[in-house]
């Protein structure tokens, strides 16, 4: 894991590892610039990519004799460094030395991501507050440093929704690409991500430092377009009233197995905003062509399969109900986290149900997790039981008071992505009922039993 580092007064970059996502070791710095390379300053915005026996770290700096930020490269035979800056050279007959800015468009640039689609590479970056705007753009590369500049093509750039569109959406009084009118704006922080033949391009928008700093996408058939905004094309990001998470924005995809995730930076003043970065991670699912981010949590979620062994089992069994209803609600892998995502929610409208999940052969079961609504109008407080091979596990089951948004203390209510959860011994598995009797209507949004 490489990021801007604030440890380092932004001038170099540390690396970390890890086996099983929740211990991490530091590494120590994987890249320092020369003293007398063309950036020493706003070591920004790393991103690495294995190519041919090598490591390449694509990163932004403020060029020393300019003063304008700009990108460049430096190589390692190692993910933990020492990566050095790019020596050699280019397609063009360029010569490059740890003096030599690589990449110079013409404007200052940041944000540089690789990708490489087939055998065909390809950098993404961001045009830096030019005209208080900053903009997507992308380039096919000739080699890991020479772009084919007749290929440099502008692919996506602020647009701000009009107050009824904002209503609509479900953000409330935020502008989720225009922070403020008549303010800068920005997209920034490009990763681009391949599925189903489809090109996702994916970016930050609103300044890093605000609350509302946020990720959405784009989809084009080729991988420099023409991109195209879906309506409703923000994918993570804060609500108005959340106390949890704040400016969750410049991201990678990755995958875990066959999980794919998402990382990406949050404030560590989750409130206000404003300070401090922190590394978070969730989950990621495709709803058709649609991208859906299971986040910003912040409450237990289950590990990568690939690293605790456990996988959710639900599917496997059979699941029903007494209440009837559209139980594939319940195993679609979608959670919740906004009020417009409700209708994937599963309904009890007179307020009890008892869920029951068969298998044919024995599982072996560690924990279950069941999601709250995301509506305080639909949620519920406690689970009535949980019993395993008809035996009574857990009664009367409470949820984390972390868990608990205090923005209005009168009227407490479970943060998005927070579930009632059980976890013990491991049990050879082969029925499951989770009970809940509540005084009204409620709403479940998902529901995962770990196993193997």
């Amino acid at each position: 894991m490489y990021c801007t580092t604030d440890a380092l007064g932004a001038t170099g970059v540390f690396s970390w590892r890890t086996k099983n996502f929740n211990d991490w070791e530091l590494m120590g710095p994987a890249f320092i610039p020369e003293r007398d390379s063309w950036a020493i300053r706003d070591i920004w915005a790393p991103e690495v990519i294995y190519h041919n026996g090598k490591y390449y770290m694509y990163y932004t700096g403020k060029n020393e004799k300019t003063n304008r930020r700009g990108m460049s490269l430096a190589v390692a035979e190692s993910p933990s460094g020492p990566f050095k800056e790019f020596v050699g050279r280019g397609a063009d007959g360029k010569q490059y030395d740890h003096t030599s800015q690589v990449f110079n468009f013409g404007f200052p640039a940041i944000d540089a991501s690789p990708f490489f689609d087939g055998d065909d590479f390809y950098l993404y970056f961001s045009k830096d507050q030019v005209d208080g705007v900053s903009s997507i753009y992308g380039v096919k590369m000739l080699d890991m440093v020479t772009p084919d500049m007749s290929t440099l093509k502008l692919l996506a750039y602020p647009t701000f929704p009009s107050i009824a569109s904002m209503a609509d959406s479900g953000l409330g009084s935020i502008a989720w690409e225009h922070k403020t009118t008549g303010a800068n704006m920005w997209n920034e922080g490009a990763f681009m991500y391949k599925h189903n033949g489809k090109y996702y391009l994916t970016y930050s928008a609103n300044p890093f430092w605000a609350r509302e700093y946020a990720v959405g996408y784009a989809v084009a058939d080729s991988p420099l377009g023409d991109f195209v905004k879906p309506e409703k094309n923000r994918i993570l990001g804060v609500d108005v009233t959340w106390d949890h998470m704040s400016g969750t924005g410049h991201h990678s995809f990755f995958t875990a197995g066959d999980e794919l995730f998402i990382a990406y930076h949050a404030h560590t003043d989750r409130v206000y905003g404003d300070s401090q970065r922190a590394v978070a991670v969730d989950r990621v699912f495709f709803i058709g062509d649609k991208l859906h981010v299971n986040g910003p949590t912040y409450s237990l979620q289950p590990l990568p399969e690939v690293t605790s062994g456990y996988r959710n089992v639900v599917k496997e069994g059979i699941l029903s109900s007494n209440a009837g209803g559209d139980l594939e609600k319940l195993t679609d892998n979608i959670i919740a986290m906004h009020l417009d995502e409700a209708d994937y929610e599963y309904h009890v409208e007179k307020g009890k149900v008892k869920l029951t999940i068969k298998f044919n052969e024995e599982v072996t079961t560690r924990a279950i997790m069941v999601y709250n609504s995301v509506d305080i109008e639909t949620s519920f407080m406690k689970i009535k039981q949980i019993t395993i091979n008809n035996k009574l596990s857990a009664k009367n089951i409470g949820y984390n008071p972390l868990y608990i948004n205090d923005y209005d203390p009168e009227y407490p209510e479970m943060r998005p992505g927070g579930a009632f959860i059980i976890e013990y011994d491991e049990i050879a598995t082969k029925e499951i009922t989770i009970e809940i009797d509540n005084d009204k209507a409620f709403s479940i949004s998902e529901i995962v039993v770990l196993g193997r």
